[in-house]
């Protein structure tokens, strides 16, 4: 019996089903990998925060919109406090 031909840059497919078996437990494998890659490089909290933004937006379709939505809002806040700040002064 011969397995079917995955695509080489398939990598949705490769990632979700071959090495996680769901959805979900990839988003849970890329958090740990993430925060551990942060650790490993020493980076400051507000540079995990960009990093992990913007791999969210950048894996919209993989992780379903949740993640996204809320990024879109912690960052509409964070930029009305840095525009009132800004008119305040």
């Amino acid at each position: 019996m011969s397995s079917a031909y995955i695509s080489p840059l398939n990598l949705q497919y490769i990632f979700q089903n071959v090495f996680s078996g769901s959805p979900d437990i990839f988003f849970a494998i890329f958090m740990i990998v993430f925060s551990i890659l942060a650790g490993y490089f020493r980076m400051g909290s507000l540079t995990y925060v960009m990093l992990l933004a913007l791999a969210s937006i950048m894996l919209y379709a993989w992780f379903g919109g949740g993640l996204y939505l809320i990024i879109v809002f912690i960052g509409g806040l964070l930029i009305f406090w840095v525009i009132s700040k800004l008119v305040k002064e």
